[in-house]
């Protein structure tokens, strides 16, 4: 029995293409809001970008590995040793180190400025030198020293990413000294102690520390004693300048008869009392004077003194000799310790005068200044001056 015959249907139909379903599309922007969109976020970029590789750069430039060959730079000596005396053996002017460095160029910078002395800043390196390394079996002795580690462990260079490649020199020489104290008197100055009785001084003694064999030598010296005694010497011209007839009080600067910086007084000054003797009168002849001119700053604003002549010459004095003796060159500096002045006084007044006027004015003893106690023989000056316009003729 033969299976019955389904029927075939025919196959479909293709579609046209414009029946084809599309998958939806994106909405398009306008071109214009997508180039501001690229260039917002460009500029958002470049907002981080430029200010981070500007400090990328900086920071580069600061560690740069840069070289110092020939740094000089002073230094001291100290010491944590009271009873030493530490001192370099060769020339102050000379006592530098010439360093070489290496590090960032940063670094280098803050260095030098650290280590250059300037205005309020001692500048320089110090090398210390422990108590243990300063042994005496004598007064003194020299001592050679390795400084070249500690130069380089020193934290102004460590502080600063430093590297001290070379010291020169890599050692130094000290002389170290026993240091001794004495209490020595306090008295006043050989010429000056013979113009002056009752002196008293507070503290009558004062404390010296200097090494032992400056004082062994100061005591072998008779020009360093006074009544055959060492002793500190005070300095009492400020009373010797005063008048006669009355007990004075003034401070007196000390020093000791040897001139060292390694002499330390307990104190630089004392308070000295005493009465100035009665002596007879001396005269001399203050060879020349300048004139200061005195004036209103109103009246110098605008105007110069022209005066003639410059110095007052030949003018005879009197007084008590230790109040002369101010007045006299010193042998050795050509200064004398107090510096005598004539004053030309200028007086409203004279600004009426016309710029070519002479105008005459004779000096007297109150425009002379002097030591106190000390008068005038002589004085016959007259000093011719004229007030010329700033912007005028000179003379």
């Amino acid at each position: 029995m033969s299976q019955p015959t389904l029927p075939r249907l025919p196959a479909p139909a293709p579609q046209p293409p414009d029946h084809i379903p599309s998958l939806p599309r994106p909405a398009q922007r306008p071109l214009a809001r997508r180039v501001a969109g690229r260039v917002l976020d460009t500029l958002r970029t470049l907002a981080w970008v430029v200010p981070l590789s500007v400090l990328i750069w900086v920071w580069a430039e600061r560690e740069q590995v840069a070289f110092e060959q020939n740094f000089t730079v002073p230094f001291t000596v100290e010491t944590n040793a009271e009873d030493r005396s530490v001192r370099v053996l060769q020339n102050p002017a000379d006592q530098n180190l010439v360093l070489e460095l290496e590090g960032p160029r940063a670094g280098l910078d803050r260095v030098k400025e650290l280590l250059s002395p300037g205005p309020g800043v001692r500048g320089g390196l110090r090398i210390f030198l422990p108590k243990e390394q300063l042994t005496l079996s004598q007064p003194q002795r020299d001592l050679s020293i390795a400084i070249t580690a500690q130069v380089q462990q020193d934290p102004v260079f460590r502080n600063n990413a430093v590297s001290v490649t070379r010291v020169r020199p890599g050692s130094i020489t000290v002389l170290i000294e026993q240091l001794v104290t004495r209490e020595l008197d306090v008295v006043a100055a050989p010429d000056q102690a013979r113009l002056l009785e009752k002196v008293e001084f507070t503290p009558p003694r004062v404390s010296v520390t200097l090494p032992q064999t400056l004082l062994e030598k100061a005591e072998r010296d008779e020009r360093n004693k006074v009544d055959g005694r060492l002793a500190v010497i005070a300095d009492c011209s400020a009373i010797l300048s005063r008048e006669l007839g009355r007990r004075h009080e003034a401070e007196a600067p000390l020093r000791f008869p040897v001139n060292d910086e390694r002499v330390i007084l307990s104190t630089r000054t004392a308070k000295v009392a005493a009465d100035i003797k009665r002596t007879e009168l001396e005269t001399y002849r203050i060879p020349s004077m300048a004139i200061w001119v005195q004036a209103p700053a109103a009246i110098l604003k605008d105007r110069e003194v022209a005066f003639n002549p410059l110095v007052v010459q030949n003018l005879d004095v009197s007084g008590p000799p230790a109040a002369v003796a101010l007045l006299k060159p010193d042998p050795q500096t050509g200064a004398s310790a107090f510096q005598p002045y004539a004053i030309l006084r200028i007086l409203p007044e004279d600004t009426r005068h016309d710029p070519n006027t002479e105008i005459r004015r004779r000096l007297t003893p109150r425009d002379i200044e002097l030591p106190a106690g000390v008068s005038i023989l002589n004085l016959d000056q007259e000093i011719v001056f004229r007030l010329v316009p700033r912007d005028g003729p000179g003379t």
